[in-house]
């Protein structure tokens, strides 16, 4: 009985030294990291991607604008963290149509937040999707904003994933389909309160939801 109560108090402290131990990371861009004031940060990054990789589990990074350009980045998040684009309305991701994936998530427990995802123009039949979940539970998207992507969320093998509160473009290329939010292989997901519009585009189909 002694050791059971010494090796349940060890545990709690490894818990709760893990928890004490997630830090601010800051991503700036090209600009001078001035968008959060009042949080001591750890690190501070030019790309959302250097950040990921200097992560550790719980860690949260903010992301600031990155001066009058996009981030021209793909990013692979391997890590649970969270997410948070600090100016909402101008923390933007953008790739050329050659790029499939602007996050590529593959870890458990990722929050994003507050993020806008172009993925180009969208021509060329390349897959090119905004946000893939891939084998990622208990994951959240949460009030960001999707455009010019053909699959704008793709929720694969994943499940009590939450999509809520964002934006979604319909805008469609190319004479492809687009699907704003599609969900294969998984279940027992949380998809509500999104808001979905089309802005143009010609030919192929829409579509808010798919399932396979």
């Amino acid at each position: 009985m002694r050791f059971i109560k010494i090796f349940t108090s060890l545990l709690a402290l490894l818990v709760l030294s893990s928890i004490s131990s997630a830090i601010f990371i800051g991503v700036n861009g090209s600009s001078p990291p001035t968008c959060v004031q009042g949080i001591n940060f750890i690190w501070n990054f030019s790309t959302i991607q250097a950040a990921v990789n200097n992560a550790t589990t719980g860690d949260t990074i903010y992301v600031c604008k990155n001066s009058t350009n996009p981030y021209g980045e793909q990013v692979v998040v391997n890590v649970s963290v969270n997410i948070y684009g600090n100016q909402s309305t101008d923390v933007n991701l953008s790739i050329p149509t050659t790029a499939p994936i602007l996050f590529n998530v593959t870890s458990n427990w990722v929050n994003i937040t507050n993020i806008s995802f172009n993925g180009g123009d969208g021509t060329g039949g390349t897959f090119v999707s905004g946000i893939l979940l891939s084998s990622s539970n208990y994951s959240k998207i949460y009030n960001n904003s999707f455009t010019k992507n053909l699959y704008n969320i793709y929720v694969y093998n994943s499940n009590n994933v939450t999509i809520e509160n964002n934006s979604i473009d319909r805008q469609q290329h190319g004479g492809a389909s687009e699907i704003s939010i599609y969900l294969n292989s998984s279940s027992m997901n949380n998809i509500t309160n999104n808001s979905f519009y089309t802005s143009g585009g010609s030919g192929g189909n829409k579509h808010f939801y798919k399932v396979s």
